[in-house]
C-alpha cells in the first residue's frame, strides 16, 4: 500500500465554559456542527479535559474530495 501525503490542516478549539453554561455549550457546538454538513464538514471531536477545558477537533474534508467543492 501506498501512502500520499496531501496538505493538511488541523484546528483545535479551546474554551473555559462556566459549569452553568456548560449543557447549552454542548447543544450549540452540536448543532453548529450539523450545520456545518452541507458544506462538507465532517462532524467534530468535543471533549472536556480534567481541567475543565473544552477542546473541540472538527474534522473537514480531505484535499482532494475539498477541490471538488470549490467552484470552477
Amino acid at each position: 500500500m501506498e501512502l500520499i501525503a496531501a496538505p493538511a490542516l488541523i484546528v483545535i478549539y479551546r474554551w473555559r465554559i462556566a459549569t452553568e453554561d456548560a449543557e447549552e455549550f454542548r447543544r450549540s457546538w452540536a448543532r453548529a456542527t450539523r450545520e456545518l454538513a452541507p458544506f462538507g464538514s465532517l462532524g467534530s471531536l468535543l471533549a472536556v479535559g480534567q481541567d475543565g477545558i473544552y477542546h473541540a477537533t472538527p474534522s473537514g474534508p480531505t484535499a482532494k474530495r475539498e477541490t471538488r467543492l470549490l467552484p470552477k
